[in-house]
């Protein structure tokens, strides 16, 4: 598995843990539900800028989310 599905799958395992949709996560990272998405379907690619936002939402570090 690569560096973005890994990172990718991180994510929705802490978005499973705090019971968070995909739609409250878009919120509150100030992107659009449709960008959120395709990020997570790997047709856009991961910003890093947008990893730390996800990060911080999450109450993550970002080596818990692309280790």
């Amino acid at each position: 598995m690569g560096l973005y599905e890994t990172t990718r799958k991180n994510i929705r395992i802490q978005m499973i843990e705090k019971d968070m949709k995909q739609e409250e996560l878009a919120r509150r990272i100030g992107k659009s539900p449709q960008y959120l998405s395709d990020m997570m379907t790997g047709r856009k690619k991961i910003n890093l800028a947008v990893l730390v936002s996800i990060a911080d939402v999450l109450g993550v570090s970002l080596d818990s989310l692309c280790p």
